[in-house]
């Protein structure tokens, strides 16, 4: 009885730490600092304390080297004919080494002198999406969410994760597990709180409007991921339902977006069952939005996914242009510098014109391109001063989506009426 007692006593004291602390941390959101290994956010109140978040969790591992990882595939017997599931539970860590954060407290010296991380930022909750892949009826690997859990929270612990499958979720995990790659990923959706830095911005919308619109008209049981919400809100920014008013650098209309529908999202929803973590009914339950919720996440992937695809290809096309574009720039000034160049004809063929030199970068398309001279081994010096040659800009490609939003939500009993008007000339949590 007193070992219980002692206990409850720790975890009591455990949460009122961390609400503490929660309470205690007050960071910009809109000004995260890359050092070294980490992202740190600094403090609203003293721009010289620093917190970093765990962002590279991983699967604790064993004495024996084997991850702290199972998975339960079962069917059992009815009326209704054989059901089953599947149970995966794994053991993840979020912890940060000491040779990350002393690497990062070194970097941080040379972006603010006078800096010092405090700390790790406490997570206010997070989900994970279990992700597998299969054969779809056209024949190509086609990725599906198959599960959702509660995400672990603090820095520097292993947390217990155990996401519940439906019976086809589980079948394809079985099937992957028996190839020789299975096929399986667990994409983590964190959320910190803080604050947003003043912007000459203000956000208006009308909630009559909001409500009428068709994906809300389900009510209060229907349950919504963060991805439905915000492809309605699209949808209403761009009738005039929602207005955001930009008075700042057009490089904030994104970030003061975000803002927005994050503001929206906290009046009219709540987490699904008080923690955003839907359980086995609410997954695999028929909602107001066109299928269950995992067959939505699942959709909502494929179509992230497409997008991302679509967009690389435009970017390997304009990146194609680019370089022969520069290729050809670079070759006339060579011609031309060969031309105006009385000594050229004492110097061996000119470069980029009988063969064409390769800038630096070519074969690295994602690498944006720099101004270089080009010198090559078979001139003399003197003979010809060739010209600064131009370096192709080449633009990134898009990293592939692994994940659909997995946050859930429900709407709240009680709705606004009329219009909603926030300035955001002030910081606004966030």
């Amino acid at each position: 009885m007193k070992k219980i007692i002692i206990l409850i006593c720790v975890i009591l004291i455990l949460f009122s730490w961390i609400a503490l602390t929660v309470n205690g941390q007050q960071i910009l959101l809109d000004q995260p600092t890359a050092a070294g290994e980490l992202t740190l956010f600094p403090d609203i109140t003293d721009g010289d304390k620093y917190y970093y978040i765990s962002d590279k969790p991983r699967i604790a591992m064993q004495e024996d080297g084997k991850p702290k990882f199972s998975f339960l595939n079962y069917v059992k017997n009815s009326d209704d004919g054989a059901l089953g599931g599947g149970i995966v539970h794994a053991v993840i860590e979020l912890d940060v080494s000491r040779e990350a954060l002393t690497s990062a407290e070194q970097a941080l010296r040379s972006i603010n002198p006078n800096g010092r991380i405090v700390g790790p930022v406490i997570w206010k909750g997070g989900t994970i999406a279990l992700i597998s892949s299969f054969n779809g009826e056209d024949g190509e690997l086609t990725k599906r969410v198959v599960g959702i859990g509660k995400a672990p929270i603090l820095d520097g612990q292993q947390a217990s994760v155990s996401v519940q499958l439906t019976q086809k979720g589980a079948e394809i995990l079985w099937q992957s597990f028996k190839t020789p790659t299975p096929d399986m990923s667990i994409s983590f959706e964190m959320e910190l709180q803080g604050f947003r830095a003043p912007k000459n911005a203000v956000i208006e919308a009308d909630f009559d409007q909001i409500f009428e619109h068709k994906s809300f008209k389900a009510g209060v049981a229907t349950p919504f991921l963060s991805a439905d919400i915000n492809s309605a809100f699209d949808d209403l920014t761009r009738s005039g339902a929602i207005k955001i008013t930009n008075n700042g650098a057009d490089g904030q209309m994104e970030g003061l977006i975000a803002t927005a529908y994050s503001k929206l999202t906290q009046i009219m929803f709540e987490p699904l069952g008080g923690t955003g973590t839907p359980n086995l009914q609410q997954l695999t339950s028929m909602g107001g939005q066109g299928g269950s919720m995992l067959d939505r996440a699942t959709k909502m992937l494929t179509s992230a996914r497409n997008e991302a695809k679509q967009e690389n290809k435009r970017i390997r096309a304009e990146n194609k242009a680019e370089l022969a574009r520069v290729r050809q720039a670079n070759k006339e000034k060579l011609i031309n510098a060969s031309q105006t160049n009385p000594q050229a004809t004492d110097t061996p063929a000119t470069p980029g014109v009988g063969a064409r030199p390769k800038a630096r970068n070519e074969q690295s398309p994602k690498k944006p391109g720099k101004a270089m001279k080009l010198v090559t081994s078979d001139m003399k010096p003197g003979k010809l001063e060739l010209p600064e040659l131009e370096g192709p800009q080449l633009q990134e490609e898009v990293s592939m989506p692994k994940m659909a939003i997995a946050a859930s939500f429900q709407m709240k009993k009680v709705r606004n009426r009329g219009k909603f008007r926030i300035d955001l000339n002030k910081s606004v949590t966030d």
